[in-house]
């Protein structure tokens, strides 16, 4: 009962920090701006942005199958696509989308596979994503900083932006790959939310071993997925009428900004999935480019919109595991 208390008590916390976030957004924001911009997108585009998630969603199901079947397991794509739908739903509820961690529990329950292989194989993709979406993030500042010679008033701190991206891509390896690393945080285990960080690290690193002969695969795949995350930015971006100030190409400007601003959602602070942070960071990022701030953050609600009822095809999956928990 203590356990539920504060279970609820964390999840409505989440829900409270993300509505108060987005009533800040909304008092800049018209909200009767952003419904008229999301009545006029062009539906065709959105279906062809919901097309390109479905194959990010199915690029990750057989990623996720072709990781067990490489450790002894044996799952289907459908059932890896139930439980990879049922994954991202979670982490559509969660804070920093760590809901996706409910796939080994699915695997075990349905599948009969063991929960460290379960584990081994949605924890290796995220260590690709992780350092990805870090990288790509920080080359997206410096391209906006580039493009954009009318930022140079910001440049220190987009430099910075830039900096802490590059840094966290560089102290996630460290930690993953050089284990002596991880004896930095003890001295911090008192904060707020160390203590998790120290545990998933540590899981992380016993982990990762079991998958080092195709990581090179695992990797490929991750930016194939990023690609195809792009394509979908862009049509939803199309739908809507998004256009750029800058020079470059849509679809790799749309590919630095997905990175940027999911980014922002895996940030560890209680909120449902950095709802209301992710889509004040698409303003910001995205008026440095030129976009009206009503449109940005209606791009990313829609976004937001299609993910979730793509997602929603797991919804048996994870209502199943949560009646369990009851």
């Amino acid at each position: 009962m203590a356990l539920d208390m504060k279970w609820n008590g964390l999840r409505w916390t989440d829900l409270a920090i993300s509505l108060l976030t987005l009533a800040a957004i909304f008092y800049f924001v018209e909200p009767a701006r952003l419904a008229a911009i999301l009545m006029k997108a062009d539906w065709r585009w959105v279906l062809a942005g919901a097309l390109a998630y479905s194959l990010t969603m199915l690029s990750m199901s057989w990623r996720l199958s072709f990781i067990l079947r490489y450790l002894g397991g044996r799952v289907s794509l459908m059932r890896s696509w139930l439980a990879n739908s049922a994954g991202l739903l979670a982490s559509d509820l969660t804070p920093a989308r760590s809901g996706y961690f409910v796939v080994p529990f699915l695997f075990e329950r349905h599948d009969g596979v063991p929960l460290e292989k379960g584990m081994a194989a949605v924890i290796s993709p995220q260590i690709a994503d992780f350092f990805l979406k870090a990288v790509v993030a920080a080359a997206g500042i410096f391209l906006i900083l580039a493009l954009q010679p009318s930022l140079e008033n910001n440049a220190l701190l987009l430099f910075g932006g830039a900096a802490a991206m590059m840094g966290f891509a560089i102290a996630l390896a460290m930690l993953l790959f050089v284990p002596q690393t991880l004896g930095l945080v003890k001295p911090f285990l008192s904060i707020p939310l160390a203590q998790k960080f120290h545990d998933f690290v540590r899981l992380m690193q016993a982990q990762r071993g079991k998958v080092v002969p195709i990581f090179h695969i695992i990797l490929a795949l991750s930016i194939l997925n990023l690609l195809f995350k792009g394509i979908e930015w862009y049509c939803l971006g199309q739908a809507l009428g998004v256009q750029f100030s800058a020079s470059a190409d849509p679809l790799v400007l749309f590919m630095m900004l997905q990175a940027l601003i999911s980014a922002l959602q895996f940030v560890p602070i209680p909120t449902v999935a950095g709802l209301g942070l992710a889509e004040g960071g698409a303003a910001a990022s995205m008026m440095m480019l030129g976009v009206p701030a009503e449109l940005s953050v209606a791009f990313l609600l829609l976004t937001r919109a299609v993910t979730t009822i793509m997602d929603c095809a797991g919804l048996g999956e994870l209502a199943a595991i949560l009646r369990k928990r009851k």
